[in-house]
């Protein structure tokens, strides 16, 4: 009797531990499935690879957004590219974002402020911001996309705080090769913004003008480009050398 009883407290404890594996496993699915509905409902196309800590995820889709940004600000306020090319000249292929959004009188600073509150809407902050991207127009002023749940003054302070990027410009020389970038835009037209999460694979980002927005094309070729149009990448500090 006594032994019947180890093998049903046996039985029972193997079945229990089973199930609760089972139960384990269903949850760490469940997330990764949410984590992969979470980043496409914000505009990315890529699915992360499992094991992708969520801030880098964040981080990520913070770069979507401060990209696009980046190419509106250029693109539509004069005073903010003349302060680019200025701020860019002398320098290597890089420059500082927080240098960009720096200092009183900084038209880069206005013209791009006053574009983030186009999709803030001034709500109050409520988490990480939504990228203004889709799956397929990038400008969510042109859709029912959501707008960005936080306020400026917070994005500015995560800038300032918790990220490090610079604006990298591998083919300076052909903005440069014109008078000024008012030049620049009236032969090209056209800037792509890339966003670089340090893998050296650029499959993520946006050919912009003035006019016309969209998505590099799975079959981008960055070395051919990179002969062409002016290319500005969002990357990490301090993980690579110029």
């Amino acid at each position: 009797m006594k032994y019947v009883r180890l093998v049903i407290l046996s039985m029972t404890m193997i079945f229990l531990s089973c199930s609760k594996e089972e139960e384990s496993v269903q949850m760490l699915e469940t997330f990764e499935k949410e984590k992969v509905i979470t980043n496409r409902s914000k505009g990315g196309n890529k699915v992360p690879p499992i094991g992708t800590p969520y801030s880098l995820i964040e981080e990520e889709n913070m770069m979507y957004m401060t990209s696009y940004l980046i190419g509106l600000t250029l693109l539509q306020d004069q005073a903010a590219r003349d302060y680019f090319y200025q701020e860019l000249t002398g320098k290597q292929q890089k420059i500082s974002l927080r240098t960009l959004l720096n200092g009183t009188n900084n038209p880069f600073e206005t013209a791009f402020s006053g574009r983030y509150m186009l999709y803030n809407w001034y709500t109050d902050p409520k988490g990480e911001p939504t990228p203004p991207i889709s799956s397929a127009i990038p400008d969510p002023l042109e859709r029912a996309y959501d707008v960005l749940h936080m306020g400026y003054y917070t994005y500015y302070l995560s800038i300032h705080n918790d990220y490090d990027w610079d604006i990298h410009v591998p083919n300076k020389h052909i903005l440069f090769s014109y008078f000024n970038f008012n030049q620049y835009l009236n032969h090209k037209q056209y800037i792509i913004n890339l966003w670089d999460m340090d893998t050296g694979l650029y499959d993520d980002g946006l050919k912009m003008s003035d006019t016309d927005k969209f998505f590099i094309p799975s079959t981008f070729d960055y070395a051919q480009e990179l002969n062409d149009i002016l290319i500005l990448t969002l990357r990490n500090a301090g993980t690579y050398s110029i």
